[in-house]
């Protein structure tokens, strides 16, 4: 199938670790705040999470929005988009594979990173950030630029729910929202659940071994 030499598209599915090298796929796939975006268009999908009526109304929605040639796996997050929302999604991975096509027709003497995914901070607030939320707290120059602004171009909706953290005087926005002592607990060995259960943690050579009291 292949020949020494070859240049090939591929996408990283699991980064290297160790002396394992990284697990890699020429099934190309793009995520979005409401969708995956599919280029080959083999593949198609709504998540099952997503109650029959919701997903016969997004059938019928993207139909009319994905183009013939590529196919798209409808996220749990799309419950409720609208028409201009799910285009919006579709128009902005369909550029960016654009993009990535032409870049990979450029010849180079090596590996090239044609596209990266965003940093986490970005991940966090493209697959968790929605309507459920009634804020989001930005601390610090850089992190505000980069959300606000991707916020403002995905969903603009959600714009006002974005807010600025200032100290004036008072502590990060870590210690004012008692983050540090919620990460301190989840570091525990035992650890205390919402139902009032718990689980202790232990380290072993070879991996973590956990229990669990209900």
């Amino acid at each position: 199938v292949l020949s020494s030499g070859q240049m090939v598209l591929v996408q990283v599915t699991k980064d290297p670790v160790g002396h394992k090298g990284a697990r890699l796929t020429s099934q190309v796939s793009l995520a979005g705040r409401f969708l995956v975006y599919v280029p080959d268009g083999t593949t198609s999908g709504i998540s099952r999470k997503l109650p029959d009526t919701e997903r016969n109304r997004l059938k019928t929605l993207l139909k009319e929005i994905v183009p013939d040639t590529a196919g798209v796996i409808v996220r749990t997050a799309a419950e409720g988009a609208s028409e201009e929302e799910l285009t919006r999604d579709v128009e902005r991975l369909k550029a960016r594979w654009e993009d990535i096509e032409k870049k990979a027709t450029h010849k180079g003497s090596g590996p090239q990173l044609l596209y990266g995914e965003p940093d986490l901070t970005l991940k966090v607030v493209r697959d968790l950030f929605t309507e459920d939320f009634s804020k989001l707290v930005i601390e610090g120059d850089d992190a505000w630029d980069t959300v606000h602004g991707y916020v403002e171009a995905v969903a603009p909706d959600l714009i006002d729910r974005v807010e600025r953290y200032q100290r004036n005087g008072a502590g990060d926005v870590f210690s004012t929202y008692r983050i540090d002592e919620q990460i301190h607990k989840g570091l525990d060995r035992k650890v205390w659940l919402p139902s009032g259960g718990s689980l202790i943690i232990d380290r072993t050579e070879a991996m973590k071994i956990g229990r669990a009291h209900v």
